[in-house]
């Protein structure tokens, strides 16, 4: 090392700092074009082709003034609520494809894990068919062509499609 460099340690070459201004003044220059392009607005083009500026009057003239169907009711449309229903025609299709594909099974097949007791008709069974996942069923509904007709602890009551009574039981503990 040269005497010069040890008495300056931390100082640049004269023409390092002027490439260093010159190019942290570029990289300003270019971030301040992109975001004035970034931020500018262009005139909106007229009915003519030009860019002029459209009026106020023009716009206004172009809005299309639509009134509120009379059917068409947010409150009627929340699918949140808590008693809406299917539309009649698509009840039917899912009810006729429901009733289509019912296999029958035998109630010996149904294995019933548990039932759960809610007022106002809502109660409901958790059941298993052999080599497949458990699942719920409502009362009204049908699995293997029978209908759960009641639910009472421990035991559900189902009705076959002969209106047969068949009533499935919880397994006791350690069986």
């Amino acid at each position: 090392m040269t005497l010069r460099a040890m008495a300056r340690p931390f100082s640049m070459p004269t023409g390092l700092s002027l490439a260093a201004l010159v190019a942290f003044s570029s990289a300003t220059l270019i971030v301040a074009i992109a975001t004035w392009r970034a931020v500018r607005l262009d005139p909106l083009p007229t009915a003519d082709g030009s860019t002029t500026a459209v009026r106020a009057e023009t716009i206004e003239s172009m809005a299309i003034v639509r009134s509120p169907r009379e059917d068409a009711r947010p409150i009627d449309n929340d699918p949140f609520s808590a008693d809406r229903q299917l539309p009649a025609a698509r009840a039917r299709a899912v009810e006729s494809y429901a009733s289509a594909g019912a296999i029958a099974v035998p109630p010996e097949a149904v294995r019933l894990l548990g039932t759960v007791i809610r007022p106002g008709g809502k109660s409901f069974v958790v059941y298993q068919l052999p080599s497949e996942v458990p699942k719920t069923l409502r009362l009204g509904e049908s699995v293997g062509g029978m209908t759960l007709a009641d639910v009472a602890p421990g035991r559900a009551t189902f009705r076959t499609q002969r209106g047969a009574r068949v009533e499935l039981s919880l397994a006791k503990a350690g069986s």
